[in-house]
């Protein structure tokens, strides 16, 4: 996991996903495991720094809810042409863009197998 934070080190990011599905294209490759993410589902494991957290709790996002996923997305600014949301423009009122994102790939953590059948964004989609 080392390898991949230096990786991460120039960058100034305040989430880092461990474990996720991408549903846009990554936006640029960082270093060799290391991509700023499109918009992404399917959220496994994170890293969030204490920027991020601070900012949430600030802001009150509780109030605010969204499945995960979307939402990190949206914090992100990712997702505004409305492509995998259709609410996008609308929560981001909301939501915070206070996420600077990386993502490792390939992914260091997966799912149980068929846990896919019981995600919040699994059912959305159906």
């Amino acid at each position: 996991f080392g390898q991949y934070l230096e990786g991460a080190s120039a960058e100034d990011w305040n989430l880092l996903y461990l474990g996720r599905s991408p549903t846009e294209g990554d936006w640029r490759m960082v270093s060799e495991h290391i991509v700023e993410p499109g918009y992404t589902l399917w959220t496994v494991a994170y890293v969030i720094k204490l920027d991020a957290a601070r900012a949430f709790v600030e802001r009150h996002v509780e109030k605010e809810l969204a499945p995960l996923d979307h939402y990190f997305s949206v914090a992100m600014g990712r997702g505004l042409d409305l492509h995998w949301n259709e609410q996008a423009i609308e929560w981001a009122k909301y939501i915070p863009g206070v996420l600077r994102g990386l993502a490792v790939t390939p992914p260091l953590v997966m799912p149980y197998a068929g846990s896919m059948v019981l995600s919040d964004t699994a059912m959305l989609r159906s």
